[in-house]
């Protein structure tokens, strides 16, 4: 697991399935996307810039 996913699996339902959803849309809009962090959260990067962050 990465670090997106290790921070989602720490969001408790029901907003854990809502959090999963928008990074699957996300990972699906920007394949390219890479995992890291951002402002101190885990997010998604394109071109080294954030994309996408999970809180």
């Amino acid at each position: 697991m990465g670090l997106v996913d290790d921070a989602i699996a720490a969001v408790p339902e029901p907003n854990r399935g809502c959090l999963q959803r928008v990074v699957e849309i996300a990972r699906s809009l920007a394949p390219e996307a890479t995992e890291g962090m951002s402002y101190a959260m885990p997010a998604l990067k394109v071109d080294g810039k954030p994309f996408l962050a999970v809180v």
